[in-house]
């Protein structure tokens, strides 16, 4: 009857009606914290992998993104054409963004929208010649 005591004491006080058994050596835990990670220098290696390839492609659109609109802008002439082309470009920059940037968020998203169009508004400004308004 000890022994039966003592192992209800080391259960808990209901431990009759509990299923559960107690930890023995072949107990496995399914707890994900508990287990041992078998690959853990493959999950690095292709963590660093997609970390490297997330930042290209981000270089390259952004690069695009600058040099697209700014080259249609060098080659058609007018103030209608660079504004139509810098709003288009802007509302496709801002998509792109909201589609494809998942870990940011809208305050982020909305700031730098407003980076790209100043920029692109500065070559509007620096690119459109003044046509003197008379004589002399």
């Amino acid at each position: 009857m000890a022994v039966v005591e003592s192992l209800r004491s080391e259960r808990g006080p209901n431990s009759r009606n509990s299923k559960t058994k107690p930890p023995t050596a072949t107990t496995f835990s399914t707890n994900r914290s508990n287990t041992r990670e078998l690959d853990k220098d493959g999950r690095e290696a292709r963590a660093e992998k997609n970390v490297f390839s997330e930042r290209l492609w981000m270089a390259i659109f952004g690069g695009l993104a600058l040099l697209v609109p700014v080259i249609i802008m060098t080659l058609v002439h007018g103030v209608t054409e660079s504004l139509v082309t810098t709003s288009v470009a802007i509302v496709l920059f801002a998509l792109a963004l909201a589609v494809y940037a998942t870990n940011t968020s809208g305050k982020d998203i909305l700031a730098a929208t407003a980076a790209y169009a100043a920029v692109l508004v500065v070559f509007i400004g620096a690119s459109v010649t003044q046509v003197p308004s008379g004589p002399g």
